[in-house]
């Protein structure tokens, strides 16, 4: 079972800088958003996902 969390960059970013240690992260983000999102748009790996899920509960879905 494939499962893709869907969340918006805004929390995602939050999430991950709030992490132990996430100070590390904070000067490489930018980059590693950029490269995130061209795999994103060029793989789609959404598209091969079971399942949904968002940021709420009921943000769920089958996969199109």
């Amino acid at each position: 079972v494939l499962v893709w969390l869907e969340l918006p960059a805004a929390l995602r970013h939050e999430r991950a800088l709030a992490r132990r240690y996430g100070e590390l992260y904070a000067p490489h983000w930018e980059r590693w958003a950029l490269q995130e999102d061209a795999f994103f748009e060029r793989e789609r790996p959404e598209l091969r996902a079971d399942l949904i899920l968002g940021a709420e509960p009921s943000d769920v879905a089958k996969s199109p």
